[in-house]
Order: structure tokens, then sequence, then C-alpha cells
């Protein structure tokens, strides 16, 4: 087991992401939701046609950077809100464990895990 921290952002589906702690682009690939690493890692999960149509193909970037993580509106067509705030695009904000966001129509939920190996 590793000591790493991992980001993991929950859908109210039940469904989740465990994206390790570097930069990550969030967007819309055809019907699901991409996840892209700055090192060439991608993942993907289904959204219905509804959400999938409010995500911009780059949508939001997450990082890591000293002092902690960090989101970004990319300039999205539909926003990115913080805890129901919506955040100026190009302009980081901290992200912390319990914060809430939306990309679009799509509801996530953060929280910091161990990650697994």
């Amino acid at each position: 087991m590793s000591d790493e921290i991992c980001l993991l952002l929950q859908f109210v589906s039940g469904d989740a992401l465990r994206l390790s702690l570097q930069e990550w682009v969030l967007g819309r690939k055809g019907a699901y939701l991409s996840a892209l690493a700055r090192s060439g890692e991608t993942q993907l999960l289904p959204l219905s046609p509804e959400v999938a149509s409010t995500i911009s193909k780059a949508h939001a970037r997450l990082r890591c950077a000293e002092g902690g993580i960090f989101v970004e509106d990319m300039r999205s067509a539909n926003g990115v809100f913080l805890n129901g705030l919506p955040l100026r695009p190009l302009h980081p904000a901290p992200l912390v464990a319990g914060d809430r966001l939306r990309l679009g129509a799509l509801l996530l939920t953060v929280s910091l895990i161990p990650c697994q190996e």
C-alpha cells in the first residue's frame, strides 16, 4: 500500500474518478467524461446525453501545486462551480476534501484518499 494521496471525484450516480496528484484536464469525449493527465494517462466515465451536452471538450483543469490542489475553469461554455459559486475562467481556486464541484450539469464531491498500488 502506498502513502501517496489521490483525489477522488465522486458522482451522484456512485461512479468515481481516482486521480493521482498531478495535472488533469476534465472534459467531454463523446458520451464520456474524460480525465486526461499531463503524463498521458486517460480515464473515461460514461455520461447521460443530457449531462454530456453541458460539458466542454476542455472544461476544467485540476492540478497539484505547492500549497494544495487547485481547480480552474478553462473557459467552459457552462462554467465550473465550487460549492455553488461560479469560478472566474483561468483563475485557479483551492480544493479541499468535502468540496462540491459542478461542471455544467455534472455534480461531483471531492475527497482525498490513499492511492492504491
